[in-house]
């Protein structure tokens, strides 16, 4: 049988998949929420500050799981590695856990895509074409889904994440060059603004800085690093020279994810106040950064902005998909609900597990189609922070002679570094997942229940067929 180990992904591709779903729509999104809600929670003008706050952890764990895929470069990614170092039973609940929540984001990519698509018709006249899109959400989300479905069925994830992560450094680009230099008082003297806004921001004042605040606000960015591992999954199919060099091509892709997100939330700072961000958050759903310096821009810029905004939602749905489906085939290749083999067959023309591809886009359409709803993506914070902290315990698995593979020179000293790592990576998740489930306690009680259920079914399947058992204790080749 044919599988996925064809060589697709070049280093430059294996850079724009991790970038393109670190940064994306997300940028623009979680800037506003931040400073529109968790202004209110004290943060005071230390957004920017969080997010470099934010990075420390992210860094870590994402060094220990590019090097891990350096190690032992498979489908699976961290999957992988975490049933044959660490443990069966967690790499498999892992697993588990995002077979489900990743459906979930891509609902909401698709759900989201389409409001930005008819606010674009509407910046550009076409009320009528608008108004269709609007009243016919389900059909144009899912028309989004199947282009997502196409585009991981063909493989093309790596060449088109290049092309739009080419498009997102243009927004960005666009963003800083419209927001930057602008301040308050700018943004008073705008007549639209100050009359819609001005007993608002009278009324408001500025709150006190303080500790709680600031880490209310870095433990929900920090989320907004979780993707940039995905590219981790691509580990059998890409170049063979590329494979030692996974963790270079994570790392970079995070350092230019930082580097934007900084930029970004400073520029939102300054240019707008954070009372009428508060305001329209609370009045517009999927109201973005772009949306927010509008009065900056003009008319047919923004429009052109809103465009390019409506094309990084691939970005997320495409990658999304790759990881899931990856997931999937290497559990199924493990034995795992795999009657007939069924779940291990490969697209002999594109060499993508398109059974596996099929099934995420199925739930994420089920998803849809029933519920309806983009916040249910929150759920992928659970199942990325436990993922994240999981990994995070590969260093006290990884031998000498193993990272010498990936460093050669002081590898005694790097592995120390990476168990100093760890240990920091594993405290700071551990506490985000206590901050979840104080949080969002419903949310934490299903999500629980979801990995219960994991629990059930994995000892059901290691019973029903005892070659599981062994398959696990075979590394990848």
């Amino acid at each position: 049988m044919k599988d996925i180990k064809t060589p697709k992904y070049s280093f430059l591709e294996l850079i724009s998949m991790s970038f393109s779903v670190c940064v994306g729509l997300g940028i623009f999104i979680i800037s506003v929420q931040v400073l529109g809600k968790f202004q209110r929670e004290t943060m005071g003008n230390l957004v920017y500050l969080a997010f470099i706050i934010g990075a420390i952890p992210a860094f870590f764990s994402a060094f220990i799981a590019g090097v891990s895929s350096s190690i032992w470069p498979s489908y699976g990614g961290d999957y992988a590695y975490l049933t044959r170092k660490v443990s069966h039973f967690w790499g498999f609940i892992n697993t588990w856990g995002y077979w489900f929540v990743i459906p979930m984001q891509i609902q909401g990519a698709a759900i989201t895509g389409t409001v930005i698509l008819a606010h674009f018709f509407r910046l550009a006249g076409f009320l009528d074409l608008s108004s269709l899109i609007t009243n016919n959400l389900l059909v144009i989300s899912t028309i989004l889904m199947g282009i997502g479905f196409l585009v991981n069925y063909t493989g093309m994830e790596g060449k088109i994440t290049l092309i739009t992560s080419g498009i997102t450094l243009v927004l960005l680009v666009l963003f800083i060059y419209y927001g930057m230099g602008h301040n308050y008082n700018d943004f008073l003297s705008i007549t639209e603004a100050k009359e819609s806004f001005i007993k608002t921001l009278e009324s408001s004042h500025y709150p006190h800085i303080t500790l709680k605040g600031l880490l209310m606000g870095t433990a929900v960015l920090m989320f907004s690093y979780g993707g940039v591992t995905f590219s981790q999954n691509a580990g059998a199919e890409v170049q063979t020279e590329v494979k030692r060099k996974i963790w270079k091509g994570i790392i970079i892709a995070l350092t230019l994810a930082t580097a934007f997100y900084i930029i970004v939330s400073y520029v939102l700072y300054k240019a707008v106040p954070w009372q009428y961000i508060y305001v329209k958050v609370g009045e517009i759903k999927n109201f973005t950064a772009i949306d927010a310096i509008a009065i900056y821009i003009p008319a047919p810029v923004y429009m052109l902005i809103t465009f390019l905004l409506f094309t990084a939602v691939f970005d997320n749905m495409f990658m999304l998909g790759f990881r899931s489906a990856r997931h999937g085939y290497a559990a199924s290749m493990d034995g795992f609900f795999n009657w007939g083999k069924a779940l291990t067959r490969v697209s002999r023309r594109f060499s993508t597990p398109v059974v596996q591809i099929a099934i995420v886009y199925v739930i994420a359409f089920l998803i849809l189609i029933f519920i309806t709803n983009p916040e249910l993506g929150f759920y992928a914070n659970f199942s990325y922070t436990f993922g994240l902290m999981v990994t995070s315990y590969m260093p006290f698995k990884i031998k000498e002679e193993e990272l010498k593979e990936v460093f050669p020179k002081n590898t005694k000293n790097i592995l120390k570094a990476m168990r100093i790592m760890g240990v920091i990576s594993m405290v700071v998740y551990l506490f985000m997942i206590v901050g979840l489930y104080t949080a969002v306690i419903k949310m934490a009680v299903v999500w629980t229940a979801l990995l219960g259920m994991g629990g059930v079914l994995y000892y059901i399947e290691t019973h029903r067929n005892t070659q599981i058992i062994d398959n696990l204790r075979k590394i990848h080749q």
